[in-house]
This record gives C-alpha cells, structure tokens and sequence, in this order.
C-alpha cells in the first residue's frame, strides 16, 4: 500500500485509517501502515500485550512519525515504514525519538 498523505486522501492534516479505510482509499501515511502492521499481527495470533503504537519524532527530518513495535522473546522488534526490513528496538538507524506509545491495553510516555 503506497505512502499518502491524509491531505491526500482526506483532505485534512491528520486522519487516524483504519486497515479497511487505508485499503479502500489506496494509501495511507505512516500511521495508518503501523495500526494495519499491527492488526495484522493480531489477526495472526501475536498477543495484544506484545503490541504497541509508538509515535515520536524521525531525527533525520524532525518531522512526527509512527512505528509498529512488536515484543518476541523479550525483544522489542520495530516496523517502521521507512525500513524495508525489522529492527530491533534501540538500534542506531532507527533515527527515531519516541514521545508516546499505545498499545491493546495500555499506553505509555517517554521521558526525554
């Protein structure tokens, strides 16, 4: 699914797609690819308690951006949009600062 802008797609800043919205509409921004990333892995039996949203800040651009991170065997595995592969949590091509998280349940603040 092709990165869109919800300016775009909806004609407004900021718009929180569903996976079935971002499909229908053929696109979606960096939020919308981490909440279908996320539903995804749900659908296929990762518990929701491994699961979480992270919105934050991308160091390159300065810009806000959001990853899907998921928790296997104790490690926190990033998929972020930008990567065409899995990193784990922490790794220095990240470039990413993390302001709040959400997960199925709970949701967290970071300290800067």
């Amino acid at each position: 699914v092709p990165y869109r802008t919800d300016q775009e797609l909806y004609g407004v800043s900021d718009y929180w797609a569903t996976p079935v919205e971002m499909l229908a509409a053929g696109g979606g921004d960096c939020e919308d690819h981490a909440i279908a990333k996320l539903a995804a892995l749900k659908h296929a039996g990762v518990s929701a308690e491994k699961l979480r949203l992270v919105v934050g800040i991308d160091m390159g651009t300065g810009k806000a951006h959001a990853i899907a991170v998921v928790e296997l065997d104790g490690i926190a595995y990033v998929l972020d949009g930008r990567m065409n592969r899995v990193v784990a949590w922490g790794s220095a091509e990240l470039r990413f600062k993390p302001l709040y998280a959400a997960g199925f349940h709970k949701a967290w603040i970071y300290r800067s």
